[in-house]
């Protein structure tokens, strides 16, 4: 299934005529991610897409953008959020924060 905001697709396509139970399970439906950040914000309830799960789907197409850039291989380590043995790669995960702010 392909979600964006021009619409959906799936395989087969049948899976979108399909009708779901009252007694299945039912994802959320988004007012738009910064509606919700914002609602959440003040309601103190979760996001629909909780931040830990948007950075673990967001991170391979900023590593594949570093890849390009770099014209490099890209080895990644999952736990400690870096670029292995590749220096100029590493720099482009962020960059100097201003002062005074750090981290």
């Amino acid at each position: 299934m392909w979600v964006d905001r021009s619409g959906i697709a799936a395989q087969p396509r049948s899976v979108l005529s399909s009708v779901i139970r009252p007694d299945e399970i039912r994802l959320e439906r988004s007012p738009g991610h910064h509606r919700n950040f914002l609602e959440c914000v003040i309601t103190r309830r979760r996001t629909i897409a909780p931040p830990d799960v948007a950075l673990r789907l967001a991170t391979p197409g900023y590593l594949g953008i570093i890849a390009i850039l770099t014209k490099s291989k890209i080895r990644w380590d999952p736990i400690a959020q870096k670029i292995l043995d590749n220096p100029a790669a590493e720099r482009l995960l962020g960059r100097t924060m201003r002062s005074p702010w750090r981290i």
